[in-house]
């Protein structure tokens, strides 16, 4: 056993000895001496962060900064760890328990002035492009006849029925091999040929393989407890046969329109889960859905053809953001929809209205949702403003010209120009508004440079003039002393939180960055198979440890689906 550099007698600590000053600043300085025996370098010792309790409401508000600061304290010698292990009591049923753990260092430069990287006042605001003429418009692959409709997965035999509480029924199937990841929370399956008959119908899915089992856990109020089961459960995913293999234009997560089968359950508009699945086929999950043994019914895609006279540019209309449409002959085909393809002369589109039709003339227009904003200062000058940054737009003549956009395009066509993508843009004639970059020069009438590492440190900012970020309270460092010379300062991503201040005030608090390369995290299986005290070990540590007189905080980054509970990290 260790000696402690501060002995305590154990006449200091009988029932007859009195409580003084000597036996309190042994107990002080021994407790001071064992904070500072953690981490490998400093003879094995152990750190935990813990959070107690059922992780969901952190969960519910990670996007507010729920995940941040929830355990730490102070670190007074220098600390190189070797391993981290990171608990959880209960696991929930999908997803990922991701944590970080920061290191803080109390700096307190102070500012003497912030400036947005890029300055500049609107002159104009244009749509990128002219309209383009629409020639006609049809379906970007035919309709598709229906042979037959079966269930995609095979009938499963129920063994047992258990009565969780709160009309919850666990329906435990034959066999050891666990369902696959086609059955998910939110589906329906329908059970049939049960000893009580309240245990038939169609229920929906609230948790699948429970405690290990090939099962599902479903709400139902009339369930009755069966020991043994002659009944049988089938998922209500539905194979729809066809003569041909289904073109990709059939994309799984986009609806397709089915029409004309001989049920009338499988007639609407149902989400495309998957296609030529071992055959000539679509999977689609419809709640109380049937089989159908001939062919009946036909399904189409919902992704459309707009055809037109010339060429189109690709750098104008992007596959994944939205153009619009206006002036054909049926208002349906007008809107504003996602693009799936720019190929030649034509652009395909989802329409997710679920109700465009074929034109088969000249009618209608198309034009991009980008918009050039005509500047007054080139935002080229010194790379101030790149492609992929963010900007933030005020006090145009239009709010819907206003906010927080990502830059597309600098300079295009003309000098003094920033490009970007916003559904809601409108066209203005006249100069009105200020664009800044949300790139911040956090500036230092001395340099303190050796602080900071450009991509790796954060920065926490207090007492500034304008700080209205609340998303978080670090800022990433992504340049330091930008300009040279004598230009003493950090770039900050600020997200438009920082404001820009011409005097000296506030100061950079701490440097923060993570101890970690690769974060601890847990995956719990979608099969839940071990729904308690699972644990990692497979974190990595970044070089150079914790220095002596730093704070280590937790943040959770990730929380799992259901109700997960109770997590320890430990570093040694």
């Amino acid at each position: 056993m260790a000696t402690l550099p501060f002995p305590i007698a154990s006449t200091q600590t009988d029932a007859k000895s009195p409580i003084d000053a000597q036996l309190m600043d042994a107990i002080r300085l021994n407790q001071e001496y064992l904070c500072t025996q953690v981490g490998g370098a400093s003879g094995g010792g152990i750190i935990n962060f813990k959070v107690n309790g059922y992780l969901t409401r952190i969960k519910a508000l990670l996007e507010q900064g729920a995940g941040k600061y929830l355990d730490g304290g102070p670190i007074s010698a220098a600390v190189t760890f070797a391993a981290a292990k990171l608990y959880l009591e209960k696991a929930g049923d999908s997803g990922t328990l991701e944590v970080d753990v920061l290191r803080h260092l109390e700096l307190q430069h102070s500012i003497s002035d912030i400036a947005a990287q890029y300055s500049g006042n609107t002159q104009s605001i244009g749509r990128l492009g002219s309209p383009l003429n629409t020639q006609s418009i049809s379906l970007a692959t035919p309709s598709i006849n229906t042979l037959q409709i079966d269930r995609a997965k095979a009938t499963l035999d129920v063994e047992t029925i258990s009565n969780l509480g709160n009309d919850l029924f666990l329906y435990v199937f034959d066999g050891t091999t666990l369902l696959d990841t086609d059955y998910a929370i939110g589906d329906s399956i329908t059970f049939s040929g049960c000893t009580n008959a309240g245990n038939d119908g169609t229920y929906i899915i609230s948790s699948v393989n429970y405690d290990g089992l090939p099962s599902v856990v479903v709400t139902n109020a009339s369930g009755v407890q069966e020991i043994a089961s002659p009944g049988t459960g089938n998922l209500d995913l539905f194979s729809f046969t066809f003569a041909a293999s289904v073109n990709a234009e059939f994309s799984a997560g986009e609806k397709a329109n089915l029409t004309g089968h001989t049920d009338g359950v499988n007639n609407g508009s149902f989400d495309i889960f998957k296609i030529n699945q071992g055959g000539n086929n679509i999977w689609f999950k419809i709640a109380g859905g049937q089989t159908q043994g001939g062919a009946a019914g036909s399904v189409q895609c919902n992704r459309f053809l707009y055809s037109y006279g010339a060429a189109i540019d690709a750098t104008q209309y992007i596959v994944g953001e939205k153009a619009e449409f206006s002036g054909h002959t049926s208002a349906v085909n007008d809107g504003q929809f996602n693009i799936t393809a720019v190929v030649g002369s034509s652009i395909t589109v989802y329409n997710d209205d679920l109700d465009g039709t074929t034109q088969g003339g000249a009618a209608g227009t198309s034009n991009t949702l980008r918009w050039l904003y005509a500047m007054n200062v080139d935002p080229t000058t010194d790379s101030n403003v790149q492609v992929g940054d963010g900007v933030t737009m005020s006090g145009h003549s239009s709010a819907v010209n206003d906010g927080i956009f990502t830059v597309t395009f600098v300079n295009r066509f003309a000098v003094n120009n920033i490009e970007v993508y916003n559904p809601a843009g409108i066209v203005q004639g006249g100069v009105a508004g200020l664009t800044l970059s949300n790139k911040r020069l956090v500036k230092f009438k001395e340099d303190f440079s050796a602080s900071y590492l450009a991509g790796t440190s954060k920065v926490a900012l207090e007492g500034i003039a304008n700080l209205t970020d609340t998303d978080g309270r670090e800022y990433d460092v992504i340049e330091i002393n930008r300009g040279g010379f004598s230009n003493f300062n950090v770039v900050i991503d600020s997200a438009s939180g920082v404001g820009v201040q011409t005097f000296s005030q506030g100061r950079v608090a701490r440097e923060v960055r993570t101890i970690f390369i690769d974060r601890p995290k847990i995956e719990v299986e979608a099969s839940a198979s071990k729904r308690f005290l699972q644990k990692t070990t497979t974190a990595t540590f970044a070089a150079g440890g914790v220095p002596a007189d730093s704070i280590l905080t937790m943040d959770i980054l990730q929380v799992p689906e259901g109700l997960p509970s109770t997590m320890t990290l430990s570093l040694s």
